[in-house]
């Protein structure tokens, strides 16, 4: 595999750094759930005080460029082509209900396009990364997308909120897609869904709507996998914003098909 960037080990290097303090803040949440107002105090002050890191060491090492946050403010660049694109918690619920499911997400874009991301499952130390042109790896081993061909065999994802105005009925969807394919889940974050769909774990990814700070650097992994990656499409063909929908190439036709209810 080519030696990564020097943005990707910045990446690395402050993820890392902040991963400390977010298992710390997640094991005392875990012992708060008692109290459902203390957990999600403690838990709103982790999330900022972890993006706000992730966002000094990054824009202090690059202070160029602009910076998009899942709850911190937005800041125009010196450099317009380039911004950061950061959720220090993508799985913030789970988080929050003490669940050891989550991860911190972190995009680099180039001229609207992404060209480098990470996604680490700080609890498990497990570290998803891709950079555009080279490819995507898990832990330094190069992933790739599942080849399975039929919908009867596909495991997928999905992260299930309504989207007001497009049409997407989550609740007749999901009854549709989960009787024609092997197995639904819903794991709570979407970051590291789509870093499963990019390392053959899952095969393939189907959401309404998500933020995009949470899937900016999924949407890479997807890509230098060898898998595919597009907004999600309407009933009346408009294109939704924040909906994705994932898988290799095989079977992306008949997924979408599947999730749209042309089929």
């Amino acid at each position: 595999m080519p030696p990564k960037s020097a943005n990707y080990h910045l990446m690395e290097a402050a993820s890392r750094r902040v991963a400390r303090g977010l298992v710390r803040d997640f094991l005392e949440i875990q012992q708060l759930q008692s109290s459902a107002k203390g957990a999600d105090d403690f838990a709103w002050r982790a999330w900022n005080k972890a993006e706000n890191a992730l966002q000094d060491e990054l824009m202090s090492a690059r202070h160029n460029y602009g910076w998009y946050g899942s709850v911190t403010k937005q800041i125009d660049g010196s450099d317009p082509t380039r911004r950061w694109i950061v959720s220090a918690v993508s799985g913030k619920l789970n988080f929050r209900r003490g669940i050891p499911h989550w991860a911190t997400s972190i995009a680099l874009e180039h001229k609207q396009e992404i060209v480098c991301a990470l996604v680490h499952d700080s609890f498990r130390d497990e570290r998803f990364g891709a950079e555009k042109g080279i490819g995507s790896w898990r832990n330094g081993s190069r992933t790739r997308v599942s080849m399975r061909q039929r919908l009867g065999e596909l495991v997928v994802m999905t992260n299930l909120r309504l989207q007001e105005g497009t049409g997407i009925r989550d609740d007749a969807t999901l009854h549709r897609i989960a009787s024609r394919v092997a197995g639904l889940r819903m794991s709570g974050d979407p970051s590291l869904d789509l870093a499963y769909v990019a390392s053959g774990s899952i095969d393939g990814y189907w959401a309404s709507a998500s933020e995009e700070a949470d899937i900016a650097g999924g949407r890479l992994l997807i890509a230098e996998s060898g898998g595919l990656i597009e907004p999600l499409y309407c009933p009346k063909g408009v294109p939704s914003t924040t909906g994705m929908i994932a898988t290799n190439g095989h079977v992306f036709a008949d997924l979408v098909a599947l999730v749209r209810g042309d089929r």
